[in-house]
């Protein structure tokens, strides 16, 4: 499985519709890690690039409600609310089971129930 994470400089990107750059990996491989950058593109170029570059799973900080929903249906799953290195955050999802090694970290912040 391929996983995406927006980062910005040595962070995990606080919101993804700004990150300039996608760190992906491979089946959580750290060995040949690949990476996606972004100039002015827009929100749906992004969403776009996510998909033909087949990312399955998005490890982010913030993200727009609509642009989740987008990913989700394009077949992406999205664990938001992470913080922190990205280098942490790569090695905790490198072969493991990603959505609860993402989970298990102290920079996760689930999702507030809506009201």
């Amino acid at each position: 499985m391929r996983v995406g994470i927006p980062v910005t400089g040595n962070r995990v990107a606080p919101v993804f519709e700004v990150a300039r750059r996608i760190l992906m990996l491979d089946n959580g491989s750290l060995h040949v890690p690949m990476e996606i950058y972004f100039s002015d593109s827009t929100v749906l170029a992004r969403v776009d690039a996510l998909i033909q570059n087949r990312v399955r799973l998005l490890v982010c900080g913030g993200i727009a409600g609509w642009v989740e929903q987008v990913l989700r249906a394009s077949g992406v799953d999205v664990i938001s609310r992470v913080s922190g290195s990205a280098d942490e955050i790569a090695r905790a999802v490198a072969g493991r089971d990603t959505p609860a090694a993402v989970k298990g970290l102290s920079h996760f912040r689930p999702r507030k129930a809506a009201v």
